[in-house]
């Protein structure tokens, strides 16, 4: 398809990228392998319609709703190619969707995904290791919100003296903290 394809490989610079997608009538992303496929989805946060494969890890958001999923051939990605511009309603209704999508993968909603996962786990590993050290009948009479409670009014189980991972504790939280400083 001389004049109507064009194979651009990487493109580093970020307003080269964004001219890019300005200028192009879709992206097509034949990589079946990809672990995740970063650039589709800045194609649908573009705007751009994306035709990409029925495998990898573009899946993990690109469907049948938001984009053109094709078989990893050459017959199979220009079908695809040319149900996107046969069909003007349904173009504006997937790459609306796709849109969408792209919203649900930004680096700020991303970030708090991932303190949030951190807050779980931390807290998992303390109600875990506060259990663990107790002396018996102390974890069976108490239910974990009285031992949060216990641990960050005095910093330690009062039961037991012990200070469990109070210094550990305060550690990840300012670390979070400035973290989640950050990412604002």
């Amino acid at each position: 398809m001389p004049g109507l394809v064009r194979l651009l490989g990487h493109v580093a610079d970020r307003d080269r990228l964004a001219d890019i997608f300005a200028n192009c009538d879709a992206l097509i992303h034949p990589n079946p392998r990809e672990p995740f496929g970063i650039a589709p989805l800045e194609a649908m946060a573009s705007g751009l319609p994306v035709v990409a494969p029925f495998s990898g890890g573009v899946l993990s958001y690109a469907n049948e709703h938001n984009s053109w999923l094709a078989d990893a051939s050459g017959k199979s990605f220009a079908n695809s190619v040319r149900r996107i511009f046969a069909d003007e309603s349904a173009r504006q209704s997937k790459v609306s969707r796709a849109m969408d999508t792209a919203c649900e993968f930004s680096w700020a909603r991303t970030a708090t995904r991932f303190f949030d996962l951190y807050d779980d786990l931390h807290m998992r590993f303390r109600n875990s290791a506060e259990q663990m050290f107790m002396p018996q009948g102390i974890a069976g009479s108490r239910n974990l919100a009285e031992l949060n409670e216990s641990t960050a009014r005095h910093g330690t189980l009062s039961e037991t003296g012990m200070g469990g991972c109070v210094a550990g504790e305060n550690r990840f939280r300012k670390i979070v903290s400035s973290l989640r400083d950050w990412s604002r």
